[in-house]
């Protein structure tokens, strides 16, 4: 059983002992059903998911699952992709500089003549190509208003076209398309999953704000946009005014009599004050199954930002290279010295792109703290000391972990300690069979040659 940020549940693998007729039969009917898994509290589940493969085995039939998150990749997410208008009478390219006519269509609806477009145009080609670009002003040239000047940025200073040049090409139909409004990464992710992934609870209350408001910036229509898990991935990445790191899960409610309820989603940002939910003690870890290192091997304390900007679409760089000027921490220059790194972020404005390289600074001016467990025993303790099942964190998802015998400093226990004894996994897998819980705690994996590998794929 795996559970990872982002997405929580992602995948469950089992055994499903049954008879040769009975394991064909399983085989041939329940695979994209939904499964539950549950423990002897009987409260909520351990595992709600769906069944995406199946083999037959000797013993009956190999079951593979996935989890909630895997439904946030079902469909295509669009700021707005509702058409508000279309193909009227015959177009044409540029009657006059760079616009579209289309003598049965009045533009003046879906005019701006002073500001940001409120409007965009998708037109495809007798060749099939696509061509786009800002709605502006409304003119006449053989009907009134039945012309309208096209521009490249939304804030309407570039005239022209983007996507396929239409010179020498003849329109056959456009869509009239409402430009994105402002919203913050939080108020997207709430979009998203209010329209695209239907699955999932309507509750929000989880999902906090990160104040992080997105210039002008799309899922690219012609690609059919973004999934919402694509989406959450992208936009987590641009963190908050604060640069804190923020993740999203889903958390399995408590059953409604024997009957599951949707999963609840979380988009929270990671939390270094020293509390936890599961204590762990040395004698919990398999002998030789501690990883517990810090390094420097990816130290950069000097961030400048490659990114194409959401206005005029020029690649740019941030702070400007200038010789001088950087996303820097001094301090960590003073105690190690100074390494550069420039982050590829892809498309964003001035702003975020300098958010996004404070957030990368914050995590990579100091020494990294890897570390990767295995624990073993009957039980876990949670902050209270309680007991309770291994899988038990995988089953909550709840996932801040403290080693809590590791300093002989008794008073440090109760107290921020930062990264260095307190920390949250990125990724939990539960085995039954051995029943060991293998913890990744978070940087074990996210080596800046990774972050920049994810980061380029939205470019």
């Amino acid at each position: 059983m795996l559970w990872e940020l982002h997405g929580g549940i992602r995948s469950v693998q089992f055994e499903w002992a049954a008879a040769p007729t009975e394991a064909y039969y399983i085989y041939s009917q329940y695979i994209g059903y939904r499964i539950m898994i549950l423990d002897h509290y009987v409260d909520r589940p351990v595992a709600d998911v769906f069944i995406t493969g199946m083999s037959l085995s000797q013993s009956g039939v190999s079951v593979t699952c996935n989890g909630f998150w895997f439904r946030h990749f079902d469909e295509y997410y669009n700021f707005d992709d509702t058409t508000q208008d279309s193909l009227q009478g015959t177009p044409a390219y540029n009657p006059t500089g760079q616009s579209l006519q289309d003598d049965g269509q009045d533009f003046s609806t879906w005019q701006t003549t002073s500001g940001d477009a409120a409007y965009k145009i998708y037109i495809v080609n007798s060749d099939n190509s696509v061509t786009s670009g800002f709605l502006g002003a409304a003119f006449t040239t053989a009907n009134t208003n039945d012309s309208i000047y096209v521009y490249q940025n939304y804030a309407l200073s570039a005239a022209g076209w983007n996507g396929q040049d239409p010179s020498g090409l003849t329109a056959s139909s456009y869509l009239v398309l409402l430009c994105y409004n402002y919203m913050t990464t939080t108020e997207i992710i709430k979009d998203a999953l209010t329209n695209n992934v239907p699955v999932i609870s309507t509750d929000q209350t989880n999902i906090q704000e990160t104040n992080t408001v997105v210039g002008f910036w799309e899922p690219n229509i012609e690609e059919g946009g973004l999934y919402p898990g694509d989406l959450i991935d992208k936009l987590a990445s641009l963190s908050d005014p604060s640069s804190r790191q923020w993740s999203y899960w889903l958390e399995l409610p408590r059953l409604d009599g024997i009957y599951p309820k949707k999963p609840i989603a979380h988009f929270e940002p990671q939390t270094n004050d020293g509390s936890y939910d599961w204590a762990v003690h040395k004698h919990m870890i398999s002998r030789g199954a501690l990883t517990n290192e810090r390094n420097i091997q990816e130290l950069r304390n000097k961030i400048r930002i490659i990114y194409r900007d959401m206005d005029d679409k020029a690649l740019k760089i941030h702070p400007i290279r200038d010789g001088a000027t950087w996303i820097e921490d001094t301090d960590s220059q003073s105690k190690y010295w100074a390494r550069e790194a420039y982050i590829s972020a892809g498309d964003l404005d001035e702003d975020i792109a300098d958010q996004y390289g404070n957030f990368y600074l914050g995590k990579f001016k100091g020494a990294l703290l890897n570390r990767r467990i295995r624990l073993t025993g009957k039980y876990i303790l949670d902050d209270l000391g309680a007991r309770y099942p291994l899988w038990m964190p995988i089953k909550l998802s709840e996932s801040y972990f403290k080693f809590v015998d590791t300093t002989a400093d008794i008073s440090l226990f109760d107290t921020s300690v930062g990264l260095g004894l307190a920390s949250q996994a990125s990724s939990m897998e539960y085995d039954y069979d051995s029943n060991e819980l293998t913890v990744v705690l978070d940087l074990e994996d996210d080596r800046l040659d990774a972050i920049l590998a994810r980061i380029d794929a939205f470019r």
